[in-house]
């Protein structure tokens, strides 16, 4: 699905619903991805897979 930047903006203002879900992303040291792992992610796409589906935003930090 491809978003308008205006639906991305609304969504961002809204925050995670049941179809949405924001990830941050966090970089060690060493210049890997820390988190979300793999798993988080999957876990989120299943959960998505098994109802209406949904978006997952990365770089999102959900707190703010």
């Amino acid at each position: 699905m491809v978003y308008k930047l205006e639906d991305i903006e609304r969504q961002l203002m809204v925050g995670e619903d049941s179809i949405s879900k924001f990830k941050e992303i966090v970089i060690s040291e060493k210049r890997r991805v820390q988190s979300p792992d793999a798993e988080a992610i999957a876990g989120e796409m299943v959960a998505f897979a098994n109802t209406d589906g949904g978006t997952i935003f990365l770089g999102v930090d959900e707190r703010e």
